[in-house]
């Protein structure tokens, strides 16, 4: 639900609540939150889609009783999940703006989509797998790591013929080890990389036969992403310049 449906939604709810008179006693007796926090839990362990409802729900149920919304980490992942970054961020604005003092929980996941925000995955990925998350977050926060982890690796084979071995555990939050054995493994989703130094292909470029290069006149086939043709190129780079 984007934010100026919430919006409307919420003025909605209390429209209806003006509309039924003076209440008698709390406002929030007259909401079951058991049910509510039930509804949540049996999300979990659905789809995204389906979670991001229900918190949709059970946020503005808990606005209209006055009460403190318990599971901004849990709808914040859950947006982040279903990609829905801007109304995650509106999210956060609207947790930090309840008046209720902040856990370390909710600060290490605000930094999550602030890494994200900025176009670091791989911080953002540090930060998931390096804390151990609430067990009501935990179901969440891992589907989060793998969505970013799998987006992340997506854009590297998209954009790069080749990448350093460093340069990707960096990208994917991870060790040195850890990232190569992530993308040189093959599995349901991706087809394992190639290795070729301290490079590493990626499968989309590995398959290619080769590329054909030319220095000082002269053209030959090297394969693709090797130590050879960086250093082809970075001479064509140095006679272009000084050409």
């Amino acid at each position: 639900m984007s934010e100026a449906k919430r919006r409307r939604r919420a003025e909605e709810m209390e429209m209806f609540e003006d509309s039924r008179g003076p209440m008698v006693g709390s406002r929030s007796r007259e909401y079951d939150f058991s049910s509510i926090d039930a509804q949540v839990t049996d999300a979990l362990n659905g789809s995204v889609e389906g979670l991001v409802g229900v918190c949709t729900e059970a946020e503005l149920i808990y606005a209209a009783a006055g009460k403190s919304f318990p599971y901004c980490v849990v709808f914040l992942f859950a947006l982040a999940c279903n990609s829905q970054w801007a109304d995650a961020r509106f999210l956060m604005q609207r947790c930090s703006e309840n008046g209720r003092a902040q856990t370390v929980e909710v600060e290490d996941a605000f930094m999550v989509v602030r890494h994200f925000l900025r176009n670091d995955r791989g911080s953002a990925l540090k930060v998931l797998e390096s804390r151990v998350w609430s067990a009501e977050v935990e179901p969440v926060s891992s589907k989060l790591v793998l969505v970013l982890r799998t987006e992340a690796r997506e854009l590297i084979e998209r954009g790069y013929s080749s990448v350093s071995v460093k340069k990707l555990s960096e990208m994917l939050g991870t060790t040195e080890q850890q990232a190569r054995a992530y993308v040189l493994e093959g599995g349901s989703y991706f087809e394992p990389w190639k290795q070729s130094g301290e490079f590493l292909i990626p499968s989309a470029q590995s398959e290619s036969t080769g590329r054909r290069l030319g220095t000082n006149g002269k053209t030959r086939t090297v394969e693709g992403g090797s130590l050879e043709e960086l250093k082809l190129l970075s001479e064509n780079l140095i006679s272009l310049q000084f050409a």
